[in-house]
């Protein structure tokens, strides 16, 4: 028969408690749930009228332009090592045109950064200034730190 381990098996008082503290927990989960729903409704149904030259971060657009970064970093993970190899001279070809292609896509994510509104304790900011505040307090360091390496390498090959 299977038995409990020594730390699961509780006594009767202290499962008591812990189911208490349980349903306290939940209640207040609950209402903060609430409280989340009810700021993403208003967020959803603000008419916003952001400048030509802004996106928002929820647009199509945008979550496009990040489906297509998980793609370019797929394509990264599963084809930069293959560089350590001798390859083909028509393989070779067209990995290093796909690289081109991969750093690009980089090289224009950061001003895509750069004209993305953010959202900052639930509120929208579509400000330049704003933007670049945040973004280059979050973000920027690391999209330059992996992006230097790379323009490196396109150009000097």
């Amino acid at each position: 028969a299977l038995q409990l381990r020594e730390e699961w098996d509780l006594a009767e008082d202290k499962l008591r408690a812990l189911k208490r503290s349980q349903r306290r927990m939940s209640v207040g989960s609950v209402a903060s749930m609430k409280s989340t729903v009810r700021r993403q409704y208003l967020l959803r149904s603000e008419k916003l009228t952001l400048p030509w030259y802004i996106m928002h971060p929820n647009s199509k657009q945008r979550i496009s332009w990040d489906v297509f970064a998980v793609f370019v970093i797929l394509f990264e993970i599963c084809f930069s090592p293959l560089h350590l190899y001798n390859m083909e001279d028509s393989f070779r070809r067209t990995a290093e045109t796909l690289q081109w292609i991969a750093t690009g896509f980089w090289v224009l994510d950061i001003p895509m950064s750069f004209l993305t509104a953010v959202f900052v304790n639930d509120q929208i900011h579509f400000r330049l200034l704003e933007i670049a505040k945040s973004y280059l307090s979050t973000w920027f360091l690391f999209d330059l730190m992996m992006l230097v390496p790379d323009l490196i390498m396109v150009i000097f090959s």
